[in-house]
C-alpha cells in the first residue's frame, strides 16, 4: 500500500468536519482505487503552492455512516494545517492503513476515533 500516490483537486463537501472541528480536504472519490479497501489512511500531503513542504494526513475513503450515506467519498485531514485550499492541487501518498471504515451513531464516537486515528497516524512516522 505504501507508496501509492494521486493528485487532485480539492472540491467542497458537506463541511461536517469543520462542525465537529476536523475539518477535511475533499477529493473527487474516483481518484481513490476502488481495489483498496474502505477506511482510514496515514497519508503524505503536498499542496501546489508550497510542493517542497510535506504535511501528515489522515485519509479516509468510504462512506459516512454518520450522515448516513451510502456512495463513497474521500477526505483527509491534514494535520497542523489551517489555510483554505478550495480549487488547489494536492498530491497525497498513502503512507499506512490503519483501520476498516467503521459505523458510528453518534459524533461523540466519531470524533473520539477520530482523535486515535489521529494519534496513531503521528506515532508511525
Amino acid at each position: 500500500m505504501k507508496n501509492q500516490i494521486f493528485k487532485g483537486k480539492v472540491i467542497e463537501g458537506l463541511k461536517l468536519g469543520r462542525k465537529i472541528g476536523i475539518p477535511t480536504a475533499n477529493l473527487d472519490q474516483n481518484l481513490f482505487n476502488s481495489e483498496w479497501d474502505t477506511g482510514v489512511y496515514s497519508a503524505e500531503v503536498t499542496i501546489e503552492d508550497a510542493p517542497e513542504k510535506k504535511y501528515l494526513a489522515v485519509l479516509f475513503y468510504g462512506p459516512k455512516t454518520i450522515a448516513n450515506e451510502t456512495k463513497n467519498s474521500l477526505e483527509l485531514h491534514i494535520l497542523d494545517f489551517h489555510a483554505d485550499i478550495y480549487g488547489k492541487e494536492i498530491t497525497v501518498s498513502i503512507l499506512k492503513f490503519i483501520r476498516g471504515a467503521m459505523i458510528f451513531t453518534d459524533v461523540n464516537s466519531l470524533v473520539f476515533q477520530i482523535k486515535k486515528d489521529i494519534e496513531i497516524a503521528n506515532n508511525s512516522i
